[in-house]
């Protein structure tokens, strides 16, 4: 099982192109060994492929779903880390033009880290909130006083860089008045 789940973690990491990352994930979800680390490998992989051609750009939209549908399916089993990788990967397809905005994933993403904040470090603290401003996501009033409460615990954590990610994040988010 685990040499299993290495040998998946490799295909994924050392896919070439879209198109052969959506073999690998197509191939390893249907067999079950596909986890969460592999979802979050994926997704941190998926955004760095450059644009190739229409074929490419067709499987790109084609492993979004599947990854978007995976999430759905394993968002249980992620922490706050990975939840930010994930809705990274989603800011940064975006961005790029190669993927539509997942509004229901990203609310699938926030229930996730609502359910984690009170035990997130700093750096997940920041980097969760960055990667939704980065997505653009309007997050619910709920999300942004949790963000910020847990942000107000670990203040004295915060180096120059998480801190200036984390207040991005809560301005891009729509906080109009951080606190700070």
């Amino acid at each position: 099982q685990k040499e299993e789940e290495v040998v998946i973690a490799r295909a994924i990491f050392k896919s070439p192109m879209p198109s052969a990352l959506l073999e690998v994930v197509q191939k390893a979800s249907g067999a079950g060994g596909f986890n969460a680390q592999h979802l979050v490998t994926a997704w941190g992989r998926i955004w760095r492929f450059e644009r190739r051609n229409a074929e490419e750009d067709a499987a790109t939209k084609a492993l979004t779903g599947k990854l978007a549908e995976l999430t759905r399916r394993m968002s249980a089993e992620l922490d706050g880390k990975d939840v930010a990788t994930v809705v990274h990967g989603m800011a940064k397809l975006q961005a790029m033009g190669k993927a539509p905005v997942y509004v229901s994933l990203l609310k699938t993403m926030e229930t996730r880290a609502l359910s984690g904040v009170g035990e997130m470090e700093e750096s997940v603290v920041s980097m969760l909130t960055w990667s939704f401003g980065k997505a653009n996501y309007k997050g619910s009033p709920e999300l942004l006083q949790k963000l910020s409460e847990r942000a107000a615990v670990l203040a004295q954590d915060f180096d120059p860089r998480s801190l200036t990610n984390f207040l991005y994040g809560l301005v891009a988010m729509g906080m109009k008045d951080p606190g700070v």
